[in-house]
């Protein structure tokens, strides 16, 4: 059961397309609008992220990944996508 659950969170995070630009704007600015705009919902521990730290994207019908890639490069950050 946690197999065929685990298959349908990357197949969704595979498949769900994100539009967005933003020049400047804080990694939690960003993240807001995709959770806003998607079903995804983000955590981190506020101790180790800055999440106030500027950074720029410009994606257009890109993966959830290519975004998080965009967004969190340079600042040695990484993520991991578990469900929405």
């Amino acid at each position: 059961m946690v197999t065929i659950c685990s298959i349908t969170a990357s197949t969704y995070a595979q498949s769900y397309k994100v539009s967005i630009k933003k020049q400047n704007s804080s990694i939690m600015e960003i993240l807001k609008e995709i959770e806003g705009s998607s079903e995804f919902t983000f955590f981190f521990n506020n101790n180790q992220v800055d999440a106030s730290q500027k950074t720029s994207v410009n994606a257009t019908n890109a993966t959830i990944e290519d975004v998080l890639n965009q967004i969190l490069n340079g600042t040695g950050y990484t993520y991991k996508i578990m469900d929405r």
